[in-house]
């Protein structure tokens, strides 16, 4: 269960339409480095892949919840939420808010009422409704869900009408069908969808390769 013992940093990472260059609080380089490195790759690989599309995958790309293991991205475990963002001049580079964990269980046992915390400061981020001081101290503490079926509920919560759709998992040939998907992943990633993407779930231990990184801002065609 995430508790003060283990939880070692929250803060964000990324660009916000009140700065003109990357900002970062309170997330260890231990993490940032590495998450970087992918971000970028994958910004790359998703930018060749998705073409003239690009920009409106961007600009409607969903919030993305994850958890991840120790060794995944860095030394601790880490939760949060992912966006498509852009600097005050336009340039891309997604904003991320995140809790570092020292102890494994930290990202599996946390709340995903916290998650839903995290997603609202994210979309009042991305919108330019207040800078990187304002979000770095509205970040909520992780708060450890009450019980296993209150993940359960939730995902399924989350799922319900998403239809017959695979989650991006499946289609990298590394998850499992939505519809019938048990549970919030103990590690992984999951979206509310948006615009382009229904409601998923991917469940895996790593970071999505950078040629699967368009995935998580537009259905493959």
């Amino acid at each position: 269960m995430p508790d003060a013992a283990a939880l070692t940093a929250i803060g964000l990472y990324g660009k916000l339409p009140a700065h003109g260059d990357f900002v970062r609080r309170a997330l260890p380089k231990s993490f940032v480095d590495p998450w970087d490195a992918w971000l970028q790759a994958g910004m790359a690989a998703a930018r060749a892949a998705l073409g003239e599309a690009w920009e409106d995958a961007w600009r409607d790309g969903p919030v993305w919840r994850f958890a991840l293991p120790a060794g995944a991205c860095g030394p601790e475990a880490v939760a949060g939420v992912l966006v498509p963002s852009v600097d005050s001049v336009g340039r891309r580079f997604p904003l991320t808010l995140a809790a570092v964990f020292a102890g494994g269980e930290g990202p599996a046992r946390v709340a995903e009422e916290w998650f839903e915390a995290l997603e609202r400061l994210a979309r009042t981020g991305r919108a330019g409704g207040t800078d990187a001081d304002g979000l770095a101290g509205a970040l909520p503490r992780p708060v450890a869900a009450v019980a296993d079926r209150l993940l359960r509920d939730d995902v399924m919560a989350l799922l319900d009408g998403a239809g017959e759709e695979d989650g991006p998992g499946a289609a990298a040939g590394e998850g499992a069908e939505a519809p019938g998907f048990p549970e919030r992943p103990a590690v992984g990633w999951w979206t509310l969808g948006g615009a382009r993407l229904p409601a998923m779930v991917w469940e895996t231990t790593a970071l999505p390769a950078p040629e699967e990184f368009a995935m998580l801002l537009d259905v493959p065609t």
